[in-house]
């Protein structure tokens, strides 16, 4: 039984379109992190633009293990894509946890503050490109 050929298909014609459009929710989330970064150096505050750079690159890291496991779904088996989701959603979401829990534990507050507004620049980046529809409006 053929698997469907969906957009996102690494094996269809569209995924230059796909590597495409992570590097430009990438570029996007760069430009608004340097935007974020110059306007703390401006507030003299180091620990918010440390924080800023390390959830961003947190961020990216795992974003890119998203797209990378996405690709590998549609060339591993059903039965064995199960665990393998299971496991890797695990992982990327352990790696968000240490990127916290080493803010917390370098002590700061704005640094763990700051932290997480970076980690969350990937998806402003998302909706700044494809701003969520409001329903029920015509």
């Amino acid at each position: 039984m053929p698997i469907n050929r969906l957009p996102l298909d690494p094996s269809n014609q569209r995924s230059e379109d796909y590597e495409s459009l992570q590097y430009r929710i990438i570029k996007r989330t760069l430009v608004i992190l340097i935007f974020a970064f110059m306007f703390s150096l401006i507030l003299k505050r180091p620990f918010v633009s440390l924080g800023l750079v390390f959830g961003v690159l947190v961020s990216i890291l795992v974003f890119r293990l998203l797209a990378k496991d996405i690709q590998t779904l549609f060339k591993i088996d059903p039965k064995k894509a199960i665990a393998f989701t299971q496991s890797h959603f695990i992982f990327r979401y352990t790696l968000l946890a240490l990127a916290l829990t080493l803010a917390i534990i370098l002590g700061k507050r704005e640094l763990l503050f700051a932290t997480f507004i970076g980690l969350l620049l990937i998806k402003i980046a998302i909706y700044s490109i494809y701003p969520p529809k409001f329903y029920g409006k015509p």
